[in-house]
């Protein structure tokens, strides 16, 4: 049996998370960097990524829009 690896280009993935590591990852894997402050660190440590939300259902009114 033949082993096949799907890969999934970054182009148009999101990856959304709570920490600047996450932002510098989503960065470095060329997806939109989506910060909720749900963490330990405020929106303004987050500010680099693309767009910054109080809550995941802040993030998920937006995507329902």
């Amino acid at each position: 049996m033949a082993h096949s690896s799907a890969v999934v280009a970054p182009a148009g993935m999101t990856l959304v998370g709570d920490t600047p590591f996450d932002i510098e990852a989503a960065r470095e894997a060329g997806a939109v960097a989506v910060a909720v402050t749900t963490g330990i660190y405020a929106a303004q440590e987050l500010q680099h990524a693309d767009k910054v939300y109080n809550s995941l259902l802040d993030f998920a009114r937006d995507l329902l829009k």
